[in-house]
């Protein structure tokens, strides 16, 4: 799992306004599943 904690600070003159999103995904690349993610063998 991977946090972070991010902190901006405005500099400028002017205001702003910014927008913050949660992203979450999902990774199966460790996970064999038959007929799905077997590596072939080599040639």
């Amino acid at each position: 799992m991977l946090l972070w904690d991010v902190r901006i600070k405005n500099t400028g003159e002017q205001a702003r306004d910014i927008s913050v999103f949660s992203y979450l995904e999902f990774s199966f690349h460790s996970i064999n599943i038959v007929g799905v993610c077997e590596t072939p063998e080599p040639a």
